[in-house]
């Protein structure tokens, strides 16, 4: 028999031990994936048992909800179907696109044709947080209190903060009302806040407007309402009857656009017919817009355009189409930055749904949406801004 040596001895010790750590080891593993799939078969459950006792996020459990437990007055029907499609559209985080109830898509028709009853102050509307004033319309109740002006921000309307209404046509809307009664508006301006109460009454401000500025004819568009192209025919009509006159000033300022036909019917007297005057990108495709033939054609007069920082839309597109068809100057400050396109689409119930179905470019190709137009010859200053343009070679 041979006895174990002191290094045999070590070695079985070695060994001994090795398997008990290798034990040690394999239990280790045995028990973490008991407790992994323990923690599996718990969290499974948990979340079975909380989908059926959860209710779930439709409009139907949110609506039992709202019925059960809100202690307010409960809206109507259709007051519940107004908010779910405004809810529709408003997820798309989109400035420009909007459902519109019968009530807001009528108040949109009278603010495009510039006849309503109101207070007579134009608003940008495009930053729904920040409503500012345009401008106010001379002899009007907003004029004629002597206290408005331009970039004063609207802070409330008959006690309302501006942040409640919905949508600026519900804003708007609330500031419009029957004749000969009363509305009350909270302006801050610069640092300081000032009320004002005004009465209402019938607005009606002209679409367009010529005059003549000695050798210039000078055409202001307030709006790109609906029959633009009748009111243009017989502006060229008149101008082409004063030989005296030997160039034509456009001026957009301050007008945040409107439909796009009527830009094109106007852009169309200063062009030959069939030129490309905007692109438009949609979702799918692309096309252009072309000019269409008029007998009383302006094309051959030297032409300006006159814009601002709230020239937007429709007034681009004329400013933008101009000056690459015509190669003629855009005088003033940068434009707005509107360069995408809505449609107003009818619905079964008979509202309506404004939304942005293109981006349009200038005939050149360039991107406004954002950016915007520079002018040729800058002028910052609003003060005398007519004078100054006409002062300008073009």
């Amino acid at each position: 028999m041979i006895e174990n040596s002191p290094e045999n001895q070590l070695d079985q010790t070695n060994q001994t031990n090795l398997i008990i750590k290798k034990l040690k080891k394999t239990n280790y593993i045995q028990y973490l994936i008991i407790s992994v799939l323990l923690i599996v078969v718990f969290f499974g459950f948990s979340y079975t048992y909380l989908q059926k006792i959860a209710p779930k996020a439709d409009i139907n459990s949110l609506k039992n909800i709202i019925q059960n437990q809100y202690i307010g007055k409960l809206p109507t029907e259709e007051e519940y179907n107004i908010g779910i499609n405004k809810g529709l559209v408003s997820s798309l985080k989109d400035p420009y696109s909007e459902y519109l109830t019968k009530d807001d898509r009528s108040k949109l028709n009278e603010s495009l044709n510039q006849k309503y009853f109101g207070v007579g102050i134009y608003f940008n509307t495009f930053n729904k947080s920040k409503i500012t004033v345009i401008s106010v319309i001379p002899n009007s109740p907003a004029s004629k209190s002597g206290l408005i002006q331009a970039n004063d921000i609207l802070v409330e309307v008959d006690g309302k903060n501006i942040l409640s209404f919905e949508t600026p046509e519900l804003l708007v809307g609330a500031i419009k009302g029957p004749v000969n009664t009363e509305v009350k508006l909270k302006f801050l301006r610069n640092t300081e806040t000032y009320n004002v109460a005004l009465t209402r009454s019938q607005i009606k401000v002209d679409l367009m407007a010529l005059s003549y500025k000695d050798e210039t004819a000078v055409i202001k568009i307030n709006s790109f309402g609906e029959g633009l192209d009748a009111i243009m025919e017989e502006f060229a009509k008149e101008i082409k009857q004063k030989p005296e006159i030997k160039r034509i000033l456009i001026d957009v300022t301050d007008d945040g656009g409107g439909l796009l036909q009527s830009a094109v019917d106007v852009i169309s007297y200063f062009v030959p017919a069939n030129q490309i005057i905007l692109q438009e990108k949609y979702k799918d495709k692309s096309e252009v817009i072309k000019s269409l033939p008029k007998n009383l054609n302006l094309s051959n007069y030297p032409l300006a355009v006159l814009i601002n920082g709230q020239s937007a839309s429709a007034s681009e597109i004329l400013a933008g189409a101009l000056r690459d068809i015509r190669g003629c100057k855009l005088i003033g400050s940068k434009s707005y930055g509107k360069g995408v396109v809505q449609q107003l689409m009818p619905l079964a119930n008979g509202d309506s749904v404004k939304l942005t179905i293109a981006e349009w470019l200038t005939p050149n190709g360039n991107e406004i949406n954002k950016k915007g137009l520079e002018p040729d010859i800058k002028i910052d200053s609003k003060d005398n801004l007519l004078e100054r343009a006409l002062k300008s070679t073009f």
